[in-house]
């Protein structure tokens, strides 16, 4: 009998979907992978199950900018005390945090400092 793998549905630029491919892969998961090209609408397909809009192609405005910058500040010294975001050990906090902070310095905030 086959084994049935998880089937993750990706957006490759996504933040979310980059901490669950960290996580899986390093809790060493088998899964197949569906990209979604969103530029084709295939996240309207019967397949796709709706999610929330994270980024609606605009580029953030300064004040949100700031809060970013403020927040990223707040993370960095609080990870002057610990090595992880949670705690003493690695958990899938530092899997969703690591993607967010790496593609928000890759795509709007290229000038903010990552603390890790």
């Amino acid at each position: 009998m086959m084994r049935k793998l998880l089937l993750i549905f990706i957006i490759s630029p996504s933040p979310p979907c980059r901490s669950v491919l960290l996580l899986a892969r390093t809790l060493g998961i088998e899964f197949n992978l569906k990209l979604v090209n969103i530029l084709e609408g295939e996240q309207m397909s019967p397949e796709y199950v709706k999610r929330p809009i994270v980024f609606q192609h605009q580029p953030p405005d300064p004040e949100s900018a700031e809060k970013v910058e403020e927040a990223l500040g707040y993370l960095n010294a609080f990870l002057d005390n610990q090595p992880w975001v949670a705690g003493p050990y690695m958990t899938v906090a530092d899997f969703a945090v690591v993607a967010t902070v790496a593609t928000a310095k890759a795509g709007f905030f290229k000038n903010i400092t990552i603390p890790f």
